[in-house]
């Protein structure tokens, strides 16, 4: 196998049948003959929520499992904004306050739920419950990443989600706000089900299930130690060509990196610049130079 490292600093979405790994709320037994992709990470995620993701170890992870309905084109170095989730990009009204995005239909999530306004009106409604938008949650509400999604002077950017449609919503914002469609390619936007999760019912722990539409199906996680995922089978966009994925944390620096000079692990962002010409003369290994670092 190949081993590949990435100088970029942004995230990458790698894209990924049946259960091939261990669950530990399931009796499935792991395939041997599956080898999966090993990930080095410096940190694993605090959260596996999506609604409390805010640093890039947590988001690193979570984009591989849920999905938003607008993301940014990373094959354009200029960025634009595209439809995910959404079937086109959408609309204003002439107050600049409601936009309104048609969805995308025939897409499941991993618990074989179909995605619907239903659950976009849902994932809104729970993050106004988590932030405390609502006045009725006060012992408790997530500090980060709250900031984005509220003005200057604390008032939520997001007054409420409409369904006109199975496939159709309208925003309803509580003022102008520009970077909008920005802010619906966060991670902490993304959509989950309403057939799975409940609004008060707290935040995705580290033990639970993350029940998204993406390449990925969460599968484990071991906090500190390995997070653990597989290629969806039903994935809208095609069944990814990595059957398995694993996040293995190794925190010094120095070991992450030898860890790819010796096939522990199998891909490697940031690496040291000391270690460039061991990377660059090493035959198994493919670097991809984004143009951030001179080779």
């Amino acid at each position: 196998m190949a081993l590949t490292l990435s100088l970029s600093f942004g995230i990458v979405n790698l894209g990924y049948d049946d259960k091939n790994v261990i669950n530990l709320d399931s009796p499935i037994t792991a395939d041997p003959t599956i080898i999966p992709l090993v990930y080095g990470a410096k940190y694993l995620p605090y959260t596996i929520d999506p609604q409390d993701c805010w640093d890039s170890a947590s988001n690193d992870m979570i984009i591989q499992v849920v999905e938003t309905l607008l993301t940014f084109d990373f094959n354009d170095p200029n960025l634009p904004i595209v439809p995910l989730l959404a079937s086109d990009i959408g609309s204003w009204d002439a107050t600049f306050t409601q936009y309104t995005i048609p969805l995308r239909s025939g897409i499941t999530f991993h618990d074989n739920s179909t995605f619907n306004a239903d659950d976009v009106v849902f994932t809104f409604d729970r993050m106004e419950w988590l932030y405390n938008f609502t006045g009725l949650n006060p012992g408790y509400y997530l500090p980060y990443p709250i900031e984005l999604y509220v003005f200057p002077n604390g008032t939520p950017i997001i007054k409420d989600v409409v369904k006109n449609s199975d496939y159709s919503v309208t925003f309803n914002l509580n003022d102008k706000y520009a970077p909008f469609e920005d802010l619906l390619c966060y991670p902490a936007s993304s959509i989950l089900t309403d057939t799975y999760y409940n609004i008060t019912g707290g935040i995705v722990e580290i033990d639970d299930d993350v029940m998204g539409t993406g390449p990925f199906v969460f599968d484990h996680y071991q906090l500190g130690v390995e997070l653990t995922m597989h290629a969806y089978a039903n994935y809208w966009q095609g069944k990814a060509q990595i059957d398995e994925l694993k996040f293995v944390e190794i925190r010094n620096d120095d070991s992450r990196n030898n860890a790819l000079l010796t096939g522990s692990i199998d891909f490697l962002k940031d690496p040291l610049p000391k270690m460039l010409e061991a990377f660059y003369t090493e035959p198994d290994i493919n670097v991809l130079n984004q143009g951030r670092i001179s080779p």
